[in-house]
């Protein structure tokens, strides 16, 4: 028992909703929505560069760190080990630096230990035989420079060494003191 009075106008509503939905984005809609998504994408693409940037950054120091690390570990324990150091066939003050000990091996025949620079990394020499370089080739060497001090009958030598790495990153200092153990 409906009338149809009362479906006449919901029926002319409905039809006018349909119209009016169909009509499609207008130019100016258009403008502002390209303009919000190259707003948002130069936002997303810098920060990905940011961050991008950042990595390398934190890669490359961690990479001087470590190099540092390692290589003055083994300078400093062969130092400690040491018998003597060859002050003839060293080159203290400068850079390049070398530094040759007089040691012994694991039977207890003497030995020396040399370490040095060629093409910018730092290398090892046992018994005149090269043992290998102790730092990789991302890692340049800037400064290598030795000291020799004596105080009475101690000896020591100050290791003074700058890396960077060559794909970025800006130059570190790191220093380290080493009392042969023979001479105290």
């Amino acid at each position: 028992m409906y009338r149809t009075e009362y479906m006449k106008p919901a029926a002319n509503y409905t039809s006018t909703a349909i119209r009016c939905s169909s009509r499609g984005y207008t130019l100016m809609e258009l403008v502002v929505y390209v303009a919000v998504f190259a707003l948002l994408s130069v936002v997303v693409v810098n920060a990905i560069l940011s961050v991008a940037g950042t990595f390398l950054v934190i890669r490359a120091e961690r990479n001087v760190n470590t190099t540092a690390h390692t290589a003055l570990e083994r300078v400093v324990r062969e130092t400690r080990l040491a018998i003597g150091v060859d002050t003839f066939a060293s080159t203290f003050g400068a850079h390049p630096g070398r530094l040759t000990l007089n040691t012994t091996d694991t039977n207890g025949i003497a030995a020396t230990v040399e370490f040095y620079i060629e093409n910018g990394t730092l290398k090892v020499r046992e018994n005149g035989v090269d043992a290998g370089a102790l730092t990789p080739s991302t890692v340049a060497i800037d400064t290598f420079i030795m000291r020799f001090i004596t105080v009475g009958s101690v000896q020591a030598v100050k290791i003074e060494l700058t890396l960077h790495d060559t794909r970025g990153g800006t130059a570190r200092s790191f220093y380290n003191t080493a009392l042969l153990r023979g001479s105290y």
